[in-house]
């Protein structure tokens, strides 16, 4: 009992680099061996673990890219469905039509169905219509059973209404067929046809042989009716045990142990949320332990090259926080003379690293804090003077319109008086500094009054609508989001533009939104254009044609309502410019400015 004082008072005299040294062997001798004794019992679990998840992100994986291959012919089928041009043949009474018009409808439906057919993935694209018309890609494609196939693929097409139906026909015809009806887009949506696409078994199959997984298990796919759609040869003997996990496949996804041929398997499976078939990866489970005995005699070696680059490496740190601490001392010993132009060597960014800096930091403040002060003093006065002028110069031109608008008045000139009202309205909002935001209603009005300037200077050259709902009236935007588009639209797309320009401005909802449209009828902007007018290096440009600019207000909006907003555009040459502007309906409470 009187040892271990007496050794502890020993070890409290020590110096600073032998007491780091101490502690930080005996930590991690103590670390080490508890790892390591610890370890090899949790390898085995551990490494299941992590198979098992492996198994089930490949699951994933292989669901995403035969969702992804699924949803592409679904697409294709959409595309079919609703063009026009067959919505047009079969809504004719082919009847009534030469042989000469029935053969050139033909060959247009045929034109439009091989542009989308992919033989390397599609075994047939075939159109049936309602007024007995009957198209095929490719033509020669026959399939002997697709007659008594037919009434179940027009019964299915009814069911859907229009939404595509997956049919499973891996056995025995090898293809999977998207099944969609057809409806009348111009009318009541009334039945025209069906549109069926044979998509290759081979073509699911490589999805599932492209992944890397392993050798002693197999990836299978069963559609929604628990029928396979994929199997796997290994397990054709075995497809009776697959049937007794119905039950275990209840779920969305998960992964259970299953007896199959008398071996264990781990199953880890998904359901996909497009097409609601179930993606199920087996791997053996002698393949989830196999690699323990190995992890442990590589541990047993690991923990004895650690032992010894521990020692090395306490001795290192040890002398690592100690230096530099000594090297503090004598810096230390000049401020405590007085003498503030000092620096102390920083040599990292731990502790004393930021302990240095921070001293640096102080001695550099306190020794340049006369000549600041004297700075300061300056700068506010020149601040003063520049806001005295800031108040001045906008009083002046607001008296000096407000004559022009008397005399205006006074002379009869009420076209003057309205350009003067709407010119001392704009550089009012304009120049004033004290509202960031303001209502879209006071925006409207700002939009309004410029546009009377210019339709007073082209007359009838430009017509301009503005149509925007009442309900976003009262709603709170920033300032000038609207104007320097608007601007942008009439000086380089309408102006420009031979003959009468036409300006349409409109804002509303959309999915709960607020979406502004500023179209115009001018000369249009290529890609490239498009491209330069929202990047930073049209940024200067701009801003000397528009005051703001239009990169300005999109890095503005996306700054306030984040990256999901902003501004679009839609052009071509000659076809005028559409200019899309994105916003919620309220300010982020980080970005509102508080009242004073």
């Amino acid at each position: 009992m009187i040892l271990i004082p007496r050794k502890f008072n020993h070890f409290r005299n020590l110096k600073i680099q032998d007491k780091f040294f101490i502690s930080f062997v005996v930590i991690i001798l103590i670390s080490v061996l508890s790892v390591g004794i610890s370890s090899y019992s949790k390898s085995s679990s551990i490494l299941g673990e992590k198979t098992s998840k492996y198994n089930f992100e490949t699951v994933q994986q292989i669901s995403t890219s035969v969702d992804y291959t699924l949803q592409r012919i679904d697409e294709l089928s959409g595309i079919l469905s609703f063009d026009q041009n067959i919505q047009k043949v079969l809504n004719t009474d082919m009847s009534h039509l030469s042989e000469r018009e029935q053969i050139a409808y033909i060959n247009l439906i045929e034109s439009i169905m091989i542009t989308h057919y992919n033989s390397k993935i599609m075994r047939s694209i075939e159109i049936h219509g309602n007024n007995g018309m009957v198209f095929k890609v490719p033509s020669s494609y026959s399939d002997p059973d697709s007659e008594a196939d037919y009434e179940k693929y027009v019964k299915t097409a009814n069911t859907f209404r229009g939404k595509n139906k997956w049919i499973n026909e891996a056995e025995p015809k090898g293809l999977l067929q998207s099944v969609r009806q057809i409806n009348d887009l111009q009318t009541t949506l009334k039945p025209l046809g069906i549109v069926i696409i044979s998509l290759k078994y081979e073509t699911i199959a490589k999805l599932l042989k492209n992944i890397n997984f392993d050798n002693s298990g197999s990836v299978i796919l069963i559609d929604e009716n628990e029928k396979l759609v994929t199997p796997d040869d290994r397990f054709k003997d075995n497809i009776n045990d697959l049937s007794s996990i119905k039950q275990k496949l209840a779920l969305d996804s998960g992964s259970f142990i299953q007896t199959i041929g008398g071996e264990k398997y781990l199953l880890s499976y998904k359901t996909s949320d497009y097409s609601s078939w179930k993606i199920i990866g087996i791997i053996s489970e002698k393949k989830l332990y196999k690699d323990s005995y190995k992890i442990r005699d590589w541990m047993i070696i690991v923990t004895l090259v650690i032992l010894v680059f521990a020692f090395l490496l306490a001795r290192i740190t040890a002398q690592t926080i100690t230096i530099p601490i000594r090297r503090m001392l004598k810096p230390m010993k000049r401020v405590d003379m007085g003498d503030f132009n000092v620096s102390f060597p920083v040599h990292g960014q731990d502790e004393i690293g930021v302990l240095s800096q921070g001293i640096n930091q102080m001695l550099s403040q306190i020794h340049s804090l006369i000549e600041v002060n004297y700075k300061g003093k300056i700068m506010l006065q020149e601040s003063e003077l520049k806001a005295l002028q800031a108040q001045i110069n906008p009083h002046f031109l607001y008296n000096t319109l407000e004559t022009i608008n008397w005399m205006a008045q006074m002379n009869g000139v009420e076209q003057i008086c309205g350009m003067v009202t709407s010119l001392g309205d704009l550089m009012r909002i304009s120049i004033s500094t004290e509202k960031e935001y303001i209502s879209i209603e006071e925006e409207i009005k700002y939009i309004s009054d410029y546009l009377f300037i210019q339709k007073t200077r082209f007359g009838e050259r430009i017509h301009i609508d503005i149509r925007i709902d009442d309900s976003l009236l009262p709603i709170i935007i920033p300032k000038l989001i609207l104007q320097p588009i608007v601007e942008n639209a009439l000086l380089h797309g309408v102006q420009v533009k031979k003959g009468k320009g036409l300006l349409n401005i409109s804002g509303k909802r959309v999915d709960g939104d607020i979406l502004f449209e500023i179209e115009d009828n001018g000369v249009g902007m290529t890609p490239e254009q498009m491209k330069a007018l929202l990047s930073d290096r049209n940024k200067q440009t701009e801003r000397r044609k528009t005051g703001i600019g239009i990169h300005n207000v999109h890095q503005r909006i996306q700054y306030i309502y984040g990256k999901n907003y902003g501004i679009t555009l839609f052009s071509e040459p000659g076809q005028g410019t559409k200019v899309q502007i994105l916003i919620t309906d309220t300010i982020p409470e980080d970005k509102q400015i508080p009242s004073t």
